[in-house]
C-alpha cells in the first residue's frame, strides 16, 4: 500500500508545497495570538523589530480563534461543492477507463471473429490465413498506435510480417492501423474476384468486421483524445487550493499546533483523488492502472497462432470431432 501511496510523484509533491503552506500558517498565528492562546516562538520580537503593527495582526489572530463558526462555515461550503465536483470527475474518468476497455475489447473481438469467418468462408488456405494475419496485425498496431509507439517498435512487430515495400508503406501512412484494414478490404476483393469466397453473403459478412474493426478504432481514439473541458479543470483546481488555503486557519482553534498534521493529510488525500481522475482519463498508457494492451495483444496472438495451425492441419473429411453418446450410435 505505501508503495501504491509513493508510486506517483504529482500528489507527493504537491503535498509537500502544502505542508509549507500549512506549517507557516500555524506558526504565524500561533506566534501572534494574545497571551491565552500564543506558543512563545520568539517571532513577535522580529516583527516588532520589522515595524509591523504587531497589535493589528493580534486583533487579527484574537478574532480567527474567537470565532471559528465563520471559517469552518466558509470550509463546508467549499468543501460540498468541491467533493461533488470531484466525485463527479471520478465518475466521468471511471467511465473513460471501462469504456476504452470495452472498445479495445472489441478489437481484440473482431480480429478473432475475421480469423474464423476467413477460414470459414475462403476456400483458398493461404489467402484465408493471410486475412487472419492481417485482423492480428490491425490489433497489434491499434496498440501501438495508442501508445504513440516509435518506428522501430513496428518494426520489431511487423518486419517478419510484410514484405519491405508493404512495411515501407505502412510506415508511410498516417494512420497505420487503417492501413492493415485497407489491405483486408483489397485481399477480399480480390478473393471474391477469384472466386475463393463462397458466397457474397460471407464476403459481405468480412467486410462487415472490417469496419467493425475500424469503429472501435475510431471509439477508442475519440476516449483517447478528448481532453476534459478546460474551465472545468482550472475551476476544479481553483476550489481545491481555496479550500485548502482556509483549511487550516478554520482547524487552529481546535488543534492549535497540532493544525499541520492534520491538514496535511487532508491535503495529500485531495490531491491524490486529482491524481487518481487524471490518470483514469486516458486508459491507454503505462501506468500500473492503465489497461494492459500489450498483454491483452500477446494473448490474441496466442489463440490466432494456435487456430491457425490448427487450420492449416485439418483435412476436409466427415470424421466427427466430438463422440456422439451410445445411444444415439446404436438408434
Amino acid at each position: 500500500m505505501i508503495k501504491a501511496l509513493l508510486a506517483r510523484r504529482a500528489p507527493l509533491q504537491k503535498t509537500a508545497g502544502y505542508a509549507i503552506y500549512s506549517t507557516a500558517c500555524t506558526v504565524s498565528v500561533l506566534a501572534v495570538a494574545p497571551l491565552e492562546h500564543r506558543y512563545d516562538l520568539g517571532i513577535s520580537r522580529y516583527i516588532a523589530d520589522l515595524g509591523l503593527p504587531l497589535d493589528t495582526l493580534q486583533e487579527a489572530a484574537r478574532c480567527l480563534l474567537a470565532n471559528p463558526g465563520m471559517m469552518q462555515s466558509c470550509t463546508g461550503f467549499l468543501a460540498t461543492a468541491l467533493f461533488l465536483t470531484l466525485t463527479f470527475r471520478l465518475n466521468r474518468s471511471a467511465s473513460r477507463f471501462w469504456e476504452g476497455r470495452t472498445e479495445f475489447g472489441g478489437i481484440t473481438s473482431s480480429c478473432r471473429a475475421m480469423t474464423q469467418t476467413a477460414q470459414l468462408s475462403i476456400s483458398n488456405k493461404p489467402m484465408a490465413v493471410e486475412m487472419g494475419l492481417l485482423a492480428f496485425a490491425f490489433g497489434r498496431s491499434a496498440e501501438l498506435h495508442l501508445r504513440q509507439a516509435q518506428d522501430e517498435d513496428y518494426k520489431r512487430a511487423f518486419v517478419s510480417l510484410l514484405p519491405p515495400a508493404e512495411f515501407g508503406a505502412l510506415l508511410a501512412h498516417p494512420h497505420r492501423p487503417y492501413f492493415f484494414a485497407e489491405r483486408m478490404s483489397n485481399r477480399l476483393s480480390d478473393a471474391y474476384d477469384a472466386g475463393h469466397v463462397k458466397n457474397v453473403r460471407l464476403a459481405v459478412s468480412m467486410q462487415a468486421l472490417v469496419n467493425t474493426l475500424c469503429n472501435h478504432m475510431e471509439a477508442v481514439e475519440r476516449i483517447e483524445t478528448t481532453p476534459e473541458p478546460w474551465s472545468y479543470q482550472k475551476h476544479m483546481r481553483f476550489i481545491i487550493e481555496l479550500w485548502l488555503g482556509i483549511l487550516p486557519i478554520a482547524f487552529l482553534p481546535s488543534l492549535g499546533i497540532a493544525t499541520p498534521v492534520l491538514s496535511i493529510a487532508v491535503g495529500y488525500v485531495v490531491y491524490k483523488l486529482d491524481d487518481v481522475a487524471i490518470e483514469m482519463t486516458n486508459p491507454f498508457g503505462y501506468d500500473k492502472s492503465d489497461v494492459g494492451l500489450c498483454l491483452i495483444v500477446d494473448k490474441l496472438q496466442r489463440e490466432m497462432l494456435a487456430s491457425t495451425h490448427e487450420y492449416l492441419q485439418r483435412d476436409s473429411d466427415n470424421t466427427a470431432l466430438v463422440c456422439p453418446p451410445p445411444s444415439v450410435t446404436s438408434a
